[in-house]
């Protein structure tokens, strides 16, 4: 799954937590599956910041401008 797509059911998690109707044990699974899914978000974020870092080493891109 791609971030984006994280973020969309994310969000898709939050809507139907939001909703009175559902139940306590369906709460519990989308629960469980937001922290997943949250820990992988947060997992793609700092991958992706440390291959910028590798190739726009801290300074290089400040004397560029």
């Amino acid at each position: 799954m791609t971030y984006e797509e994280s973020v969309s059911r994310i969000e898709d998690i939050i809507s139907k937590l939001s909703d009175e109707s559902v139940s306590l044990d369906t709460s519990l699974k989308l629960f469980e599956e937001g922290t997943k899914l949250l820990d992988s978000c947060s997992k793609m974020l700092k991958e992706a910041e440390e291959k910028a870092e590798i190739l726009m080493p801290e300074g290089k891109y400040e004397q560029q401008l």
